[in-house]
């Protein structure tokens, strides 16, 4: 599996991404069928970092922000840096 996953990291971005939305498709479109994707989150495909479930680590996160500096549910936050909102969602 590592030798699969250190080509896979050779390859451009665009193209990386791309294998990502081929591979992730037939779950992807079941997911969109069936309506078991929440809303606000994106497809498997779509992820580009991270490989947990979105969602459920978006909350582990958010329930680490409360703990560590007591983050509480009335407070805003502005989540600005690399990734794709998986804090901003939960």
């Amino acid at each position: 599996m590592s030798a699969l996953r250190s080509y896979y990291y050779k390859l451009p971005p665009r193209l990386r991404l791309l294998g990502r939305k081929i591979y992730y498709f037939p779950i992807d479109l079941y997911e969109g069928i069936t309506g078991k994707r929440s809303k606000n989150e994106p497809k498997k495909g779509d992820i580009y970092v991270g490989g947990s479930d979105f969602i459920p680590h978006g909350i582990r996160q958010v329930n680490a922000l409360k703990k560590y500096i007591g983050l509480q549910n009335t407070d805003h936050v502005l989540d600005v840096g690399c990734g794709i909102g998986r804090t901003a969602v939960a």
